[in-house]
């Protein structure tokens, strides 16, 4: 039995959804046991990441961020919604292969970058 590449994402899509769901909440529950409170905007975010299937993750400083692969963008809506909503669009890598990255601007844990230079 053969199978089509959009047959094959939505597969992989429907597997990632369940993770997705498990991740989310594991997150919010982290990000609230301690850390920053989660904005209404947070809280966006990571029901909208869901919807796509993406993983909210933290970079360094504690700001909500997803990744995701341009290419399985079909039809620009991810792109498209993430800057609608005020998101970043970053190329991931150092080379143009469609490894994304948006950055949300939401912070979700507070993160001391280091003390002040006397």
């Amino acid at each position: 039995m053969k199978i089509t590449r959009k047959q094959l994402r939505a597969i992989i899509s429907e597997a990632m959804g369940a993770q997705m769901a498990a991740n989310t909440g594991r997150v919010a529950k982290s990000m609230a046991g301690g850390e920053l409170p989660l904005t209404a905007k947070a809280k966006e975010w990571l029901e909208w990441g869901e919807g796509y299937g993406l993983n909210p993750e933290e970079d360094n400083e504690g700001q909500l961020l997803f990744f995701f692969d341009l290419n399985d963008d079909v039809d620009g809506s991810i792109a498209r919604e993430a800057e609608k909503m005020g998101g970043d669009l970053q190329s991931a890598g150092m080379t143009q292969d469609g490894n994304m990255v948006i950055y949300t601007g939401e912070y979700t844990t507070d993160v001391a970058l280091g003390e002040e230079l006397r």
